[in-house]
């Protein structure tokens, strides 16, 4: 569709209408790279004098700029409505003309603005997540209505953030700082009880005194956002996620926050199927952390619903109703817990039976 060579006679770039864009070589014609550059055909191409920067027009709408050294797209230059057929590059790259379908030509000048690639292509993402995001919501909306459409089951909550990158890396941080004071501690184990035993890790001092590590790794996890704990499980590499199912399984035997253990294990198990599956050296944990955590729910189940008959009795009783609502994820049994009532028109202002689980 167009070509143009530089200045320096170093380089020949090729537009096609298979959407790429190709970098040859003048000394011994090699291509040097095949680029992906627009979702339609490349309708034309031009160097910038004195440089590898190139510009490329497309029928999708946009004009690009390129550098022809490190094959990287620099900018992405939207405004025209139809397709771009023929652009035209000042002597220096500071002015560029644009032809398009829609009747107009566009000139574009170049600013003193700072442009940062990282910036760009976090813009580009940003643009490809909502597009993909809108495509879900019309295709579960087409789904809901009837249509026959297909839909995914499983997604992603969200894209990553800087926040939700940061909440990964201190959970990573506080698998490794677990992982290794658990090394410390069974070396110290293997060699002799009446040896000096190791100095706790820093990070597990400042967390206290009588924090474990399996403890500062369930802690670090529930100090993230429940809108961004997913995200955050997804930076962990795998031989961070099975660190952390270790840790779990301690977590599931404790009954130490069961309803977080669970919403990890869950979507843990729903990301990394074919790992976990592939990796026989998991399936011990995951059967002792299967046991551990139906004996924890039956027993909070059981607790759960002995509370609420008892309320209801006693609310039935006494004429009452029960105002305030309670939490049962902390009971356990052999604790007495303490129902408070609603206050009644012919009963005292507080009423509070106590209750023991066994």
């Amino acid at each position: 569709m167009s070509m143009d060579i530089s200045s320096d006679n170093a380089l020949l770039v090729t537009a096609s209408a298979d959407k790429n864009v190709k970098l040859w070589g003048l000394d011994f014609g090699d291509c040097h790279k095949s680029l992906f550059a627009h979702q339609e055909s490349v309708m034309s191409v031009s160097f910038v004098w004195g440089t590898h920067y190139f510009f490329t027009a497309s029928k999708d709408r946009f004009v690009k700029h390129w550098d022809g050294d490190k094959f990287e797209c620099i900018q992405k230059l939207q405004g025209h409505h139809g397709e771009v057929w023929a652009l035209a590059v000042g002597k220096h790259g500071s002015v560029v003309a644009t032809g398009s379908h829609d009747r107009s030509i566009r000139v574009w000048a170049k600013t003193d603005e700072m442009l940062f690639l990282e910036e760009e292509k976090e813009k580009e993402l940003e643009e490809l997540h909502d597009k993909e995001a809108a495509r879900e919501a019309e295709a579960m909306a087409l789904s809901s209505a009837g249509g026959d459409v297909d839909v995914k089951e499983v997604a992603a909550a969200g894209k990553p953030t800087g926040e939700t990158l940061k909440a990964g890396e201190r959970v990573a941080e506080a698998i490794d700082v677990a992982d290794a004071e658990k090394a410390l501690w069974d070396e110290y184990a293997k060699r002799n009880f009446n040896a000096v035993p190791p100095a706790k890790n820093p990070f597990l001092a400042a967390a206290g005194a009588d924090v474990t590590p399996e403890e500062d790794v369930l802690k670090t996890l529930a100090k993230i956002p429940s809108t961004n704990l997913e995200e955050a499980l997804l930076v962990l590499p795998f031989t961070k996620v099975i660190s952390l199912m270790r840790h779990m399984e301690m977590w599931a035997k404790k009954e130490w926050n069961l309803q977080l253990t669970c919403r990890i294990l869950f979507f843990l198990l729903k990301v990394h199927h074919n790992q976990i599956v592939a990796n026989r050296v998991m399936r011990p944990g995951l059967a002792a952390m299967q046991t551990h955590l139906r004996s924890g729910l039956q027993r909070q189940k059981f607790a759960s619903a002995l509370l609420v008959a008892a309320a209801a009795a006693c609310a039935s009783a006494h004429n009452y109703k029960i105002d305030v609502p309670y939490s049962v994820t902390k009971w356990t049994a052999g604790q007495t817990v303490t129902i408070k009532l609603g206050i009644s028109p012919d009963g005292p202002d507080d009423d509070h039976v106590k209750y023991a689980i066994t």
